[in-house]
């Protein structure tokens, strides 16, 4: 008998017939019995060794549809079975339709990933709403992430912040810094700047960045919140201290001009240059200048040179890049031609191995 008939003739057979009462206990010891058979190789039906005695125990005292998913989980991960990702595809989608939330969030993700079945992002959408809709916080999360960025559906804003205030209810972080986000910039909500602190604050107190980099906006500004620079450069410090590029870059200019903290050129060069290592450009500018004037560095043209030339080719079209090619220019003409060669490559070889680590 095929190997996938007899797992479910075992488990469907376990789930009417024990339903009876009066067989229980023969029925309950008549199934082990067969699951032992699977184990030690008894192969009293005909049927092929599949799973281990104790995961066939757990499966006899749970409801079908747990006994399915567990089916597939073993498969997936290949505990106590060969791996076979199609065989557990095959129960995690009889578990799925069934209702069971947890196997519908996998199918889900089998679809997103396109593991071991064609990537679907219309059976992606499909599973992450089923699941989404008996309040699994990942999949509304999901879900609401699909109809934000449009991927594989509609774009659809007001859906998107729907779904991100379910889960941001629940308490997930990065639905909290999402639904925040859009009460800050009117996206799928009105704009609401009191309503974007509150759910940046929860977001940020989880310890989320991003958050923690947009509740100190909105403090530095005064939107939502009275204006606060103290409280806008301990968010910062929070985020810029997990390696938050914006957040590192405001903390150092709040350094650079002693709004909220002490005056401090070398803090101000030490935060510009962790933000402009990953490629924040408004960093780059001014760390060069402060190399350019030696101000909390030693003064360096070269670096200068290469940070504001990177600053010039990278930074979108405004402020920054005028700023930028001003200042590169400037330091070209109290430099050598050497200099100038040697930093045009240094600029060079940066760019190449951030552009290739993108």
């Amino acid at each position: 008998m095929d190997g996938e008939i007899w797992e479910r003739e075992i488990v469907e057979f376990h789930n009417v017939v024990i339903k009876t009462g009066p067989m229980r206990n023969f029925v309950n010891t008549f199934f082990l019995l067969c699951a032992v058979s699977l184990i030690v190789g008894c192969n009293w039906f005909g049927a092929e060794p599949k799973v281990h005695e104790n995961q066939n125990e757990a499966l006899a005292r749970q409801n079908d549809n747990n006994n399915y998913y567990t089916l597939g989980l073993a498969y997936e991960k290949g505990q106590d079975v060969t791996k076979n990702i199609a065989r557990a595809i095959h129960w995690y989608r009889v578990a799925a339709e069934g209702g069971h939330i947890a196997a519908q969030f996998k199918l889900a993700l089998f679809y997103a990933k396109g593991n071991s079945v064609p990537q679907d992002p219309i059976q992606e959408e499909y599973w992450f709403r089923q699941a989404a809709d008996q309040g699994h916080i990942i999949a509304q999360s999901r879900l609401a992430a699909m109809y934000d960025q449009g991927r594989g559906v509609e774009p659809d804003p007001a859906k998107a912040a729907d779904w991100y205030r379910k889960a941001a209810i629940q308490g997930d972080a990065g639905a909290q810094f999402r639904l925040g986000a859009a009460y800050d910039t009117g996206r799928g909500v009105k704009q609401n700047q009191t309503e974007a602190a509150r759910w940046y604050k929860l977001a940020a107190e989880q310890g989320s960045a991003n958050a923690q980099s947009g509740i100190a906006s909105l403090y530095k500004n005064g939107r939502g919140v009275a204006a606060d620079l103290t409280k806008a450069a301990s968010w910062y410090r929070k985020a810029a201290e997990q390696g938050h590029a914006i957040a590192q870059y405001n903390l150092g200019a709040m350094y650079h001009r002693g709004s909220g903290l002490g005056r401090n050129f070398a803090q101000a060069a030490h935060w510009y240059r962790k933000s402009a290592e990953q490629g924040e450009t408004r960093a780059q500018l001014y760390l060069g200048i402060l190399l350019a004037k030696g101000k909390g560095v030693a003064r360096n043209d070269v670096a200068a040179y290469k940070w504001t030339n990177i600053a010039s080719a990278l930074a979108p079209p405004g402020k920054t890049r005028v700023l930028s090619a001003q200042t590169r220019n400037f330091l070209e003409r109290r430099m050598s031609s050497g200099q100038i060669t040697r930093s045009q490559k240094l600029a060079r070889d940066w760019m190449a191995k951030h552009l290739a680590e993108k």
